[in-house]
């Protein structure tokens, strides 16, 4: 029976509960279930969550809220919450205007003779349970039923003897899909303790020994490769230099100077001769560029652009040039390799090959410094549009919006306009047929520093609605800014809409029976698959057929030799089905040799045949987990040097674990501590990962394995902490060595403590500038020191706990809103909008209250103007975080003089590039290898900051690693790397992928060393 005094209506706000209206409130709650009639306190509505699970890019799970954007639509919010807390945050306790209810209903499984259980029905804020409904559960009587009025409840069992799964959370009406709790067969699981020891014991062993799929790597022939060669004769007529060089001129305003030649002219025009948007372009605003040839490789693309100033009358520094062309392009030769189309040679397959190589190039000389031809680009040859903030009316499509989001959550294309080459270029290696796609229309590019809230750890989001529908690709600042593939993820969008639109649905059918897939409610994307070989990459395999297939098609274009050798069958799908029988062949400039003579055959990893796991700790201790994974042992190529699994609890909290063994071993170990304020219940995963010396992997699914980690946590903290938004702020720093700090600050109402290591996150963007956004963590957590008067503009970086009245809302106005400093003045949603705890609360002394500070560097070489704070973050230790965001430009700011005359926008440098191997046992070659990496670096504005580079063996495997180098030298310097391939490394040839090279503005080059060759089948 619940008592409620009709005087007022209580809200929900961090950890605490909060009264609303100026009247007095009494609240008790007693429950029996079997009472009828009931009416209740409850909780307030709360829209729509996202239904699947989203892992964040720092370390945590965050879910967003559902809010009523401009426009009326249901958006995610920009404030993230952890979902073990966004009922608890937020719940409302109100008087129901109707009395309709509602069912809560459901069973409990694992009960034993004798020993009943309890399960209650509440509502929760800060660490307290408030009980609406309770009801006695017993192996005779296992099913419990409430009828609840609209709202948002937890539900728990309490018990003895028992391992207790953790709250969960439900809401009625209920806008999930399933919806939980409304049948009896929706079961809360319990396990007896057999003993009272703190020690949880699980085991699973393999019932069958079936094989699913290819257990071994499939060999590729190395012939095929050799079929490409660059030095047989082209197919096509060539133009004469004189005419090619007349027409780029009178058509394009391209004078060419120096030795071109017929051959390199001609190829130039025939490419450019097919771009009449182009030339009516230059009709109505002609440019004149002089462009020369070189035989150094250039980076990146082949091209080096001279940009000049207009002049009306000599330059200053003599060079007439600039009067008369807007830029001068460098070509390399090497950019002309395979551009002309050759026929195969007889016995190596009827066909012809080529490389969109310098169709890269041009584009990069074309449209990187001008925005109007790359708008007129991708408009004519992709028929998508680049969406500016700026154009209201693209939000809109015959009055429907594009996008869900507002415009001021979007910026502008141009501010990195390397990011448009990378996609058109990128976009050139699909075949014609997939230039246009029907339904893609639109590109949106998401303000630096901000996540999509549906998938805050997503590069790149596709929505294809349908090819009759205009739909979108929304591209994030990961998706470019040290991001390590950028054409693998361009493709990878675009695929989705080749799946989506262009692909049959009884084509697609044979795609999932091809990949093994079948539905399955039990997985957290509703698919599943037994094979466990026959991919190339763990998101393919765990998520469903739609991303496997968009990770294979992406693969048979830039790496087709890793598909080829893992899923032959897919690779085969994608050529007949989906490329018409093209295929591609990669061909590098730095390639080496391995040899070895021993056993050609690789194989994968064996199969998981046994699970075992301990985990012992007290339900008032902090539980350390270890696992012992055991694979069959099909010979001593079947073994595994390292294995990899995400360990998630019910809502979605997570530890990445990592296993491992002495060398390559069919038993791999790993463990996690999970401390006793996590989540309770059980954790498992849906993907275990294990990979040998040769980087073959081995993906099994929930299918092929059983895991059940139960962690009897009796304090699970379920709220996350809350960062009161007007005590946010940013202030700037100066430094010794003439740089500076943005210093952001906030004061964080919690129920538990914060997390230790990196308890806080903060970023900052520049609007105007070609910078991406700057982010830094708050490291380490006092909790002794207490509050510091001073600490907004003092040194000091991490979390301090200071008295909980520092939280109260009338503390936080009158100590530390500071006028010298810059606050948050943006008004959040609703209940998003947080000034801190009321007196009431703070006298409850149910919420502990932290000071975060994080400094995030702005170096001698960051640009000068206004940076913005795009998001804060807070952590605590049990898991729970919150993320907030700021729209465009309505952050706090402050601004930034680096005291620089000329910012650094320049790309550093790289040339001289030397690859050269030997086997170590040269007589009786075993494949191990010492393969030496030379290259020569600088960057003379702001020094290099960091290099990673890539090697990839015959079969299309990955090695990546990051040489040293002089920090302190701006000027050119050599890098030099010694990289040993272990005895029996896959033989034949391998070559250097590519090299990335950061600077200390912000700045990268990448210099990719390989081309991708297309071969068609000759008509």
């Amino acid at each position: 029976m619940t008592q409620i005094k009709k005087s007022g209506a209580f809200a929900l706000i961090g950890c605490v509960a909060v009264t609303v209206l100026a009247s007095t409130y009494a609240f008790h709650v007693s429950q029996n279930n079997k009472t009828a009639g009931q009416h209740d306190a409850m909780v307030s509505d709360e829209s729509k969550p996202i239904n699947h699970a989203s892992f964040a890019e720092l370390g945590v799970f965050l879910e967003p809220k559902m809010i009523s954007n401009h426009d009326g639509n249901m958006v995610p919010s920009f404030l993230h919450t952890s979902p073990m807390s966004i009922g608890a945050a937020y719940d409302s306790v109100r008087l129901p205007k109707k009395d309709k209810l509602f069912q809560v209903t459901g069973s409990v499984g694992g009960l034993v003779q004798g020993n009943p259980v309890t399960v209650i029905l509440g509502t929760m804020f800060g660490s307290r349970f408030d009980i609406l409904y309770e009801s006695k559960i017993s192996v005779e009587s296992p099913i419990f039923n409430f009828m609840v009025v609209k709202g948002r409840y937890y539900i728990k069992i309490e018990a003895s003897g028992y391992y207790l799964p953790g709250a969960s959370r439900l809401q009625r009406p209920c806008k999930r899909d399933p919806c939980p709790f409304t049948t009896t067969q929706h079961q809360l699981q319990v396990e007896p303790i057999m003993n009272n020891d703190g020690v949880y014991r699980y085991q699973w062993v393999l019932q069958e020994s079936a094989q699913y799929g290819i257990e071994s790597l499939t060999m590729i022939d190395p012939k095929e490769a050799s079929a490409i060669n660059a030095d047989t004769p082209g197919i096509e007529g060539l133009l004469d230099y004189s005419d090619a060089a007349a027409k780029l001129k009178m058509y394009f305003g391209i004078e060419l100077h120096g030795a071109w030649g017929s051959e390199y002219a001609s190829r130039v025009y025939t490419i450019l001769d097919k771009w009449d948007w182009y030339k009516d372009l230059h009709k109505r605003e002609p440019k004149q560029q002089k462009w020369v040839l070189t035989d150094e490789p250039l980076y990146p693309q082949d091209v080096s652009i001279t940009r000049f100033t207009p002049h009306n009358e000599n330059p200053p520094d003599g060079n007439m040039d600039a009067m008369k062309y807007t830029q001068m392009v460098t070509f390399s030769r090497q950019a002309f390799t395979y551009a002309v189309k050759r026929a195969l040679e007889k016995g190596k397959g009827n066909g012809i090959y080529f490389s969109r190589r310098l169709h890269k190039s041009i584009i990069r000389a074309l449209c990187l410094h001008e925005p109007k031809i790359m708008r007129e680009l991708f408009t004519h040859m992709h028929d998508v549009i680049l969406v500016e903030p700026t154009q209201r009316e693209l939000f809109f499509y015959h009055g429907m919006p594009v996008s869900p989001y507002p415009e001021s959550h979007y910026q502008s294309w141009f501010k990195h306009p390397e990011e448009l080459v990378e996609m058109a270029t990128s976009w050139r290696e699909f075949p014609a047929g997939l230039q246009k796609i029907s339904g893609l229309k639109f590109l949106f590019r998401r303000v630096d520093g901000m996540v999509n809230p549906e998938s805050p750890t997503a590069p790149a989001i596709a929505y294809p609605r349908g090819p009759g529908s205009p739909s979108y690709i929304e591209f994030m600042e990961s998706g470019f800014y040290k991001y390590p593939d950028v054409p693998l993820m361009v493709l990878h969008e675009i695929a989705h809409f080749v799946h989506q639109n262009v692909v049959t649905p009884e084509m697609f059918q044979k795609w999932r029976d091809v990949g093994g897939w079948f539905r399955d409610t039990r997985d957290p994307d509703g698919w599943i698959t037994r094979q466990q070989t026959e991919f190339v990459s763990d998101y393919g395999h765990k998520k469903n057929p739609e991303e496997d297939f968009a990770t294979c098609l992406t693969d048979y274009v830039l790496r087709p030799n890793l598909l080829r050798s893992r899923a032959p069958r897919k690779y085969d799908f994608m050529r007949n089905n989906v490329m018409n029988g093209a295929y591609y062949v990669t061909k590098a400039t730095h390639e080496f040799l391995v040899l070895n003579l021993g056993n050609p055959d690789f194989m994968y990893p064996g199969r998981i045949t046994n699970v075992d796991i301990t985990v012992t700790g007290k339900v008032d201790q902090d539980k350390q987990v270890k696992f012992i994974i055991t694979l069959a042992n099909n010979g001593p190529q079947s073994c595994a040097v390292s294995g990899k699994f995400r360990l998630v609890s019910s809502v979605g909290t997570f530890h990445d674990v990592e296993l491992g063994g002495r060398g390559c071993t069919h038993t791999l170990e790993g463990s996690v501590l999970i401390n006793k304020t996590q989540k309770r219940g059980v954790w498992t995963t849906d993907q275990i990962v294990l990979v040998d010396e040769h980087q073959l992997h081995r993906y099994v699914g929930s299918a092929d394995f059983g895991m059940r980690v139960w962690i009897d946590n009796v304090a699970e903290d379920f709220i996350e902490p809350k960062a009161i938004t007007t005590s946010i702020g940013l202030h700037l720093l100066n430094t010794k060595d003439g740089g500076g700090i943005a210093r952001a600050t906030w004061i964080v109402a919690d129920a538990g403590v914060l997390r230790e290591k990196s308890c806080g996150f903060a970023s900052v963007y520049s609007i105007t500038s070609q910078q991406y956004s700057l982010g830094s963590y708050a490291y380490g957590l006092n909790t002794t020191a207490g509050p510091n008067p001073d600490w907004r503009k003092g040194i000091w970086n991490g979390c301090r706990q200071v008295p909980s009245r520092m939280c109260d809302s009338r503390w936080v106005q009158s100590h530390e809103i500071d006028g010298s400093l810059n606050f948050n003045k943006f008004a959040f949603d609703d209940e998003l909008h947080f000034e801190g705890l009321s007196a009431n609360e703070t006298n409850a002394n149910v919420c502990n209250c932290f000071q975060v500070a994080v400094n995030i560097p702005l170096s001698k070489a960051a640009r000068s103007g206004k940076y913005f704070l795009s998001n804060v973050s807070s952590f605590d230790s049990a898991g729970n975080s919150q993320m907030l965001q700021w729209p465009r430009e309505k952050g706090p700011f402050i601004e930034y003089n680096s005291g620089r005359a000329i910012e650094d926008n320049s790309k550093p440098e790289l040339r001289n590039v030397r690859v050269d191997s030997a086997p170590v046992d040269v007589q009786h070659p075993n494949g191990e290898t010492v393969v030496n990496i030379d290259f020569d670096v600088r960057d003379p504005q702001s020094g290099i900051a960091g290099i990673i580079a890539l090697l990839r063996d015959p079969f299309g495997a990955e090695y990546q690693f990051q040489p040293d180098f002089n920090k302190n030298e701006n000027n050119w310097q050599r890098v030099s790397y010694r990289y040993m391939l272990p005895r029996g490394s896959v033989p034949g040839v391998w070559h250097l992928a590519y090299i990335v090279i950061y600077d200390n503005a912000g700045n990268n080059l990448t210099a990719d060393l390989n081309e991708q060759v297309l071969v068609q089948a000759a008509r």
